[in-house]
C-alpha cells in the first residue's frame, strides 16, 4: 500500500482552501483517510455537498477532498497487491 500526504502548498496559502481529487487508474480502486490535521472535507462523487472527513473514512475515485489552511490528510491507497 502507498501512503500519500495531502497538504496545502505556498500557492494556496492566500486562499481559504484547496481542492484535491482522489484519482485512480481503476474505477474500483479505493483509499482510506488514515489521519487528519485541521479541517478536511469530503464531497462524495463530486456532488458539491461537503461533509467533515474523519480518520479511517473510505474514499474512492470521484470523491473530492479539500483541506483548509494549515490542514492536511494522510491517504492510504489500496493497490490490490
Amino acid at each position: 500500500m502507498r501512503i500519500i500526504k495531502l497538504t496545502q502548498t505556498t500557492i494556496f496559502l492566500l486562499v481559504s482552501s484547496c481542492y484535491i481529487v482522489v484519482a485512480a487508474d481503476d474505477a474500483e480502486q479505493r483509499a482510506t483517510i488514515k489521519s487528519i490535521i485541521g479541517q478536511v472535507e469530503v464531497s462524495p462523487d463530486g456532488s458539491g455537498k461537503w461533509r467533515k472527513a474523519r480518520a479511517n473514512m473510505p474514499v474512492k475515485m470521484g470523491y473530492d477532498l479539500r483541506t483548509f489552511i494549515e490542514s492536511s490528510a494522510d491517504i492510504e491507497l489500496e493497490t490490490g497487491h
